[in-house]
């Protein structure tokens, strides 16, 4: 008796849980129980990773300005030319010598052509500039005076266009704060580097600059010949962020500089008509109009503004398309990889949860000790995801909050979701064989193959 006794207690004392455990799993399962515990909080946390970084690259692409930031522009009235001078045109003794010639040639030619549009019936309003409107334009790295960054810092990334002083006449556009360019922005010598520059809001906004108080501060590129920084130069004014059409951004919501171009500094030239009729209507009479001020001039590339393609709204679609897919993909791989290893650990339990229930265990019993088994390890991977996230956004800190400082603002949010629906989907796909084996007769537990 006291051998049999003896025995018994110690089965029913302290012990009893590893007992079941023992009995429901076998050495080899438990072995898989504590791998499987260990693959569950890893895949919990590279699940919140996905759906965190998922997020982000959604969020982050969006407009970082708001509605009233922004204008459109009438396409339908544009048109838009490149005109140059080639080199076949000019004197060959000159070839090799330096630019002059070109450069006092192209000015000529935009003096002229200027005169000859402003006189002409059709044509309401005209200006120049570097490269049609949603073409890609020079990015450039530019330092803001008193930002912060360590001398030898490049700056934060932006456009840089080149445009005549009535380009934003042209387009109707009226300045956020500050004045638009006048002629006494460009300096006829050459020689002597504009000072006065226009910025958009998303330029601002990517630096933390209110626009009120960015009139006189003063900017410069550092990306210039022979990597040495440009002169500082002044803002003068600010300007929406501008679009041909809605979701169609001439410079796809980018920081912007425009500075005010010198007569004869930009080759080729792009013109822009501000004209009453269809814009093509006037492709004939420009062209002549060109032949006449410069017989070896070339018009090329004449088109429609609003029939141009969206070449910086595309790359960014493209972008944004495939770091979506990618997004989607790892969370669809990163849950259902979730779902199944919590499930098949679950089902390896099945034995024990039958003799539970066989000695008298309640089905509600049962199933808080799974879901909190299951809550351990999906809380351990998600504290590791979340700690690892903020580190990494702690860590980039001042740089990436420069350049999208509202955007950034939400990823506590995004982490929080993230890590909810991680472990909504955990404790899911512990309750739902759980509850599948409570629905069993004991019996039926017990003949489970563990």
């Amino acid at each position: 008796m006291v051998a049999g006794v003896l025995p018994a207690l110690r089965a029913t004392g302290s012990m009893l849980h590893g007992t079941l455990q023992s009995a429901g799993m076998g050495g080899g399962t438990l072995r898989f129980g504590r791998l499987a515990a260990a693959l569950i909080v890893a895949e919990v946390a590279l699940a919140v990773g996905a759906l965190f970084a998922g997020g982000m690259a959604w969020r982050l692409p969006q407009p970082l300005i708001s509605d009233g930031d922004t204008q459109t522009a009438q396409t339908g009235r544009y048109l838009v030319a490149s005109v140059t001078i080639p080199r076949s045109g000019l004197d060959p003794e000159t070839w090799g010598l330096g630019d002059e010639e070109l450069r006092v040639r192209l000015a000529t030619l935009q003096e002229e052509l200027g005169r000859r549009l402003t006189s002409h019936p059709a044509v309401r309003q005209w200006a120049f500039s570097d490269v049609p409107p949603s073409r890609e334009h020079d990015l450039r790295q530019v330092r803001t005076d008193g930002d912060g960054y360590p001398p030898n810092h490049s700056g934060l990334p932006g456009l840089a266009t080149f445009v005549d002083p009535a380009f934003f006449s042209v387009l109707d556009v009226s300045p956020v704060t500050g004045r638009l360019f006048d002629p006494g922005d460009v300096s006829p010598d050459p020689a002597v580097e504009p000072t006065a520059v226009i910025v958009n809001m998303t330029f601002l906004d990517r630096r933390g600059i209110r626009p009120e108080r960015s009139i006189g501060a003063r900017i410069r590129f550092t990306d210039g010949p022979n990597g040495e920084p440009g002169p500082w130069r002044e803002i003068v004014g600010v300007v929406p962020n501008l679009e041909a059409s809605e979701n169609r951004a001439f410079f796809d919501g980018s920081p912007v500089v425009y500075v005010p171009a010198t007569p004869g500094t930009l080759d080729p030239v792009t013109l822009l008509v501000d004209l009453g009729s269809p814009p093509l209507a006037f492709a004939p009479p420009l062209r002549t109009l060109v032949a006449e001020t410069d017989p070896t001039a070339v018009l090329a590339d004449v088109s429609a503004l609003e029939d141009l393609p969206d070449e910086a709204g595309m790359l960014a679609r493209t972008a944004m398309s495939v770091m979506t897919g990618l997004s989607i993909l790892g969370i669809l791989l990163s849950t259902s990889a979730l779902y199944a290893i919590v499930s098949i650990t679950v089902t390896q339990r099945t034995r024990e949860m039958g003799i539970r229930l066989a000695l008298g265990g309640s089905p509600g019993g049962v199933i808080l000790t799974v879901a909190r088994r299951a809550l351990n390890q999906i809380v351990l991977g998600v504290t590791l995801a979340v700690g690892f996230w903020v580190a990494v956004v702690w860590a980039l800190g001042s740089g990436v909050a420069a350049e999208g400082a509202q955007a950034l603002a939400v990823w506590p949010y995004m982490l929080t979701a993230a890590a909810g629906v991680v472990i909504a989907i955990g404790l899911g796909a512990a309750l739902g064989p759980t509850l599948k084996c409570v629905r069993m007769r004991p019996v039926e537990a017990l003949r489970t193959e563990g």
